[in-house]
């Protein structure tokens, strides 16, 4: 299930944004998105994942948050759009409740990756899929 990662979340926001469906700016959604997965690749290079799985994430990030924050970096962030993503935050954190998805689960997904090396985001799986 896709939009058990939030990621995916701001990314479409940012979409709908880019669109002109909505009047509110994605940026400090997808440099949230960036800060975690910026700790996330520093994880796997300290537990020394595979490099194809960090070639994998870059990409990854490269693609739903670097693209995406260069096209709007000269945008402002007003503070609508920062009460706009807390309550996308709130709204997912809902969602999982309510499709009893617990944190627990995205947590062991996160070591499968890191520890045992397997592929485990939706993403990322896709682009290997593509054999990169």
């Amino acid at each position: 299930m896709i939009f058990k990662y939030f990621s995916y979340w701001i990314f479409t926001w940012y979409i709908l944004y880019i669109l002109h469906v909505t009047k509110y700016n994605p940026k400090i959604g997808l440099l949230f998105a960036l800060s975690s997965n910026i700790l996330l690749l520093i994880v796997m290079i300290w537990y020394k994942t595979t490099a194809h799985l960090v070639f994998l994430l870059l990409l990854m990030m490269l693609l739903l948050k670097i693209i995406p924050l260069y096209t709007i970096w000269n945008t402002k962030i007003s503070q609508k759009s920062v009460w706009v993503f807390v309550l996308l935050l709130v709204v997912y954190i809902i969602f999982m409740i309510m499709n009893k998805q617990y944190i627990n689960e995205f947590i062991n997904n996160l070591i499968d990756l890191i520890i045992y090396k397997k592929n485990t985001l939706p993403l990322m799986q896709q682009l290997e899929n593509l054999r990169l």
